[in-house]
């Protein structure tokens, strides 16, 4: 004998049918708000580069900083009223201020001065800058991309 089942009761959706639907909702947000804000993500993704590289290039002027009885790498370049454009990897000249080839000789405190990531490729700026400030901190700076400003870490006191 069949069995008759009256569907004129059931109404609406059961549990599981709404929280599939919010899941599925829910993922194809998040796919959306990726999609289209690319420039977001690849700002934080920079802005983390900077400060990694900032902290690299701090412990490789404290490291030089211990092993040179408290000096910086050159010292006489040093100003403490303007920021210093600290230079990079390649033939130096008037488009950067303060060269650390001191740091990276025999790759003893670092292997090669970090470049900022919208620096252009064979650039002769590092991107970053680098001051003593008036408590004789060396203070290094990389402007931040998602912020615009300018973010100062890494401070460390030579001896």
């Amino acid at each position: 004998m069949k069995k008759i089942i009256n569907f004129k009761y059931k109404r609406g959706f059961t549990l599981l049918e709404l929280l599939l639907v919010v899941a599925a909702i829910a993922i194809l947000a998040t796919i959306v708000f990726a999609v289209l804000s690319p420039a977001d993500t690849l700002n934080k993704f920079r802005d983390t580069n900077r400060l990694s590289n900032i902290q690299a290039i701090e412990s490789a002027m404290a490291l030089y900083a211990i092993d040179n009885g408290g000096d910086v790498p050159n010292k006489s370049d040093w100003s403490t009223s303007t920021p210093l454009t600290i230079c990079g990897n390649t033939d130096h000249n008037a488009s950067c201020d303060l060269d650390l080839t001191d740091l990276t000789n025999n790759s003893k405190y670092m292997i090669e001065v970090p470049s900022d990531p919208s620096v252009s490729v064979g650039s002769n700026s590092s991107g970053y800058e680098a001051i003593i400030d008036s408590n004789g901190l060396v203070v290094i700076s990389a402007p931040l991309a998602s912020t615009g400003t300018i973010e100062a870490k890494g401070k460390f006191n030579p001896l």
